[in-house]
């Protein structure tokens, strides 16, 4: 037996190529993300048609620009969610864990100017949390552990200087 024709060969290579193509067209079709619109919420649960939705949802402004990314795990909000202006700056960046808020969210005013800070863990508050006037200034620390009070709470004045303080 010697080596295959010409003919053979051509057939054997379209073979795997229209192998190659098929697999590499249901990456991109897995990788695609989803518009906001076509999904649609039941009891906290989002969904693609008749099944738990998992992935990246984009909803858009009227002028195109993105306005929110989010991501979900068998239809729950799961990891990173931002939130654009219409100006196109970020206005924040959420976290989620199993439909809860989880771990840290940042706030910005439509400046780029950060205003929050604020941790969470399995849906409570949690941890520090930091508030900034429109102009950056630091306004307010304060510290959550498991949804309560804990900690010094600060209220600071625009020179940055401590004018109130209480204990939790």
């Amino acid at each position: 037996m010697g080596w295959p024709g010409k003919t053979t060969v051509r057939l054997l290579l379209f073979s795997r190529m229209r192998k190659l193509l098929f697999f590499i067209g249901c990456l991109v079709l897995l990788t695609i993300p989803v518009r906001g619109q076509e999904l649609r919420e039941v009891d906290g649960i989002c969904y693609s048609g008749d099944k738990p939705f998992t992935g990246k949802s984009f909803t858009h402004y009227d002028n195109g620009k993105v306005k929110m990314e989010s991501s979900f795990k068998k239809g729950k909000k799961d990891g990173e969610f931002k939130v654009w202006f219409e100006n196109g700056l970020l206005n924040e960046i959420r976290h989620y864990r199993k439909n809860e808020m989880d771990g840290q969210w940042t706030t910005w005013n439509d400046k780029g100017i950060k205003v929050g800070e604020a941790g969470y863990r399995k849906g409570q508050k949690h941890g520090q949390w930091l508030v900034w006037s429109d102009d950056g200034k630091l306004i307010y620390e304060m510290y959550y552990t498991k949804g309560e009070k804990s900690g010094v709470w600060k209220n600071y004045n625009d020179r940055g200087e401590v004018i109130n303080s209480r204990s939790w």
